[in-house]
């Protein structure tokens, strides 16, 4: 169609006509985009589970398991010694305490810093893949616990190699404070309440699981003897039935504090294996605990050779 204007004609069909196909263009233009874009994210997506998949990373995760069997073996060890009466730290931070002070602290330090913080990233990895078959919710959120914890550790051992982790801190005074900061704000009473509430509650799923054995579902035990299944069963149902009494009394004690906005009862690992140690029976208990600890330490190394690494 033709229009009459002002100094001329002017063909209209063909002004549409390009105006189309300029539309027609950028549509394309933008649909190639977006397809870069997907075809970016799948790559690096690829490539971050390859790496996932990798030996060094297989190795990595396998070595921090050794690294945890250390810990919680110094762990019931410190224990055992509160249980007969000594003053010690029997928390993480002890224990890497107890290595610093070696002969060969610093080496030691280093190591554990190093397997840690591969851990650590090995369960950062397992939020976005999964592990063992499975991608749910649970898997995932374990997974950054882990990570933030384990990530911890690897931080304090570096803090401490370096010579500037607090010699006079521990996980009590630690866990007093910072509950005492968050008690200072508004609802942080019922944070910390819900906090341990959260810290009990992964407690009885912790040995829920070790009673049920679910944590069977990720190892590959199909080229072990029945001997060593039955092993692996009994020591990972003692060892993580010990680890979530543990995480109840944790949790107990910072629900205690948050009830009666007392930021001194909540003292951590270490102050939650004192709080036992004080009672009527708390030697004898102590020491039931250090026992089930010691357990997980024998499950966890042959956990560090049977797990299930990648998804």
């Amino acid at each position: 169609m033709t229009v009459s204007v002002k100094g001329g004609r002017h063909d209209t069909d063909g002004t549409w006509a390009d105006v189309g196909a300029r539309g027609s263009r950028n549509k394309g233009t933008a649909d190639e985009a977006k397809e870069s874009a997907i075809e970016a994210k799948d790559a690096v997506r690829g490539n971050l589970r390859e790496a996932f998949r990798s030996r060094w990373m297989e190795w990595g995760a396998r070595i921090g398991m050794v690294a945890r069997s250390i810990i919680y073996l110094l762990i019931a060890w410190l224990a055992i010694q509160v249980a007969f009466g000594h003053h010690r730290e029997a928390d993480q931070n002890g224990a890497l305490r107890t290595v610093a002070r070696s002969t060969a602290g610093p080496e030691l330090l280093g190591l554990l810093a190093a397997a840690f913080g591969i851990y650590a990233l090995w369960r950062l990895a397992v939020t976005f893949f999964g592990e063992a078959g499975k991608r749910d919710g649970r898997t995932r959120l374990e997974a950054v616990i882990g990570f933030f914890g384990y990530g911890a550790m690897c931080i304090t051992a570096i803090s401490l190699l370096v010579g500037s982790g607090n010699q006079n801190g521990g996980s009590s005074k630690q866990a007093t404070a910072t509950t005492a900061r968050v008690m200072h704000h508004t609802g942080g009473q019922i944070a910390i309440i819900i906090v341990g509430l959260v810290l009990a509650g992964a407690g009885v799923v912790l040995a829920v699981d070790g009673l049920r054995r679910t944590f069977l579902e990720k190892l590959d035990l199909s080229g072990c003897s029945p001997k060593m299944r039955a092993l692996v069963g009994r020591t990972g149902l003692v060892g993580n039935v010990a680890r979530g009494v543990v995480f109840i009394l944790i949790g107990g004690l910072v629900v205690d504090a948050g009830w009666t906005y007392d930021p001194q009862k909540s003292r951590g690992l270490d102050g939650a294996l004192k709080t036992l140690a004080g009672t009527t029976a708390g030697p004898y208990l102590l020491m039931i605990v250090a026992i089930g600890l010691l357990a997980y330490v024998l499950y966890s190394l042959m956990e560090s050779r049977y797990r299930i690494t990648h998804s």
